[in-house]
């Protein structure tokens, strides 16, 4: 499994979470997601982080070449690209 880091700037936070929890849910399922967090940064609404979780990194790579996935993230308001980092856990601790 993998994270996937992204950072965008958006419109508005209820636009993007209504489309982002069903639509892009499907569309993200579809691909092997296995389910995400978003933020937004400090002091700034209109900018989103999220973070993903995936099958793979093959699999995120198969969902930003899907053709819906542009249209979809630009029916939630995102503005441009997202910025995204493949990570990969290395530990996870308690405290």
């Amino acid at each position: 499994m993998v994270h996937v880091l992204s950072i965008v700037e958006i419109e508005d936070v209820a636009k993007l979470v209504s489309v982002f929890s069903t639509r892009g849910a499907k569309l993200r399922a579809s691909h092997g997601s296995h389910g995400a967090q978003l933020f937004v940064t400090d002091g700034d609404p209109k900018k989103m982080v999220a973070i993903f979780e995936w099958d793979s990194r093959e699999a995120f790579e198969a969902f930003l070449s899907d053709p819906n996935t542009a249209p979809t993230m630009a029916s939630g308001g995102v503005k441009g690209r997202p910025d995204f980092t493949v990570l990969e856990k290395v530990g996870e601790f308690p405290a």
